[in-house]
């Protein structure tokens, strides 16, 4: 894979990691952490409609491409034009040249 140039990121997106934590109980429970703001570049990789309880829903696979970061993992969400989306996969592009977050939309066009 071959790393897109700083200019080629062409949208800002907003990565918000979930961070680990406990209940009162003791449970492990997770929570939003402070958002990112990243400029990507975005790639459409496939869009499908699914009929969940006679209503159309949309759903996208995406993948954005970043600057390398240390501190994000699988259990962030992006959120890119008003669509959230769950970080399925993250591939390192050269040797800390980049990253690529593999992503999936989470139905309804992805609004919460």
């Amino acid at each position: 894979m071959v790393a897109v140039g700083a200019g080629d990121r062409d949208r800002e997106i907003q990565i918000i990691p979930q961070v680990a934590t406990k209940s009162k109980a003791g449970a492990a429970v997770s929570s939003p952490g402070l958002p990112i703001n990243e400029w990507a570049c975005k790639v459409v990789a496939k869009q499908s409609t699914k009929y969940i309880n006679a209503e159309q829903t949309l759903f996208s696979e995406v993948s954005f491409e970043i600057a390398y970061r240390e501190d994000i993992n699988t259990t962030a969400h992006v959120t890119c034009e008003g669509v959230v989306y769950d970080v399925v996969h993250i591939a390192e592009i050269g040797y800390r040249e980049g990253l690529r977050l593999y992503c999936r939309s989470q139905g309804q066009g992805g609004k919460r």
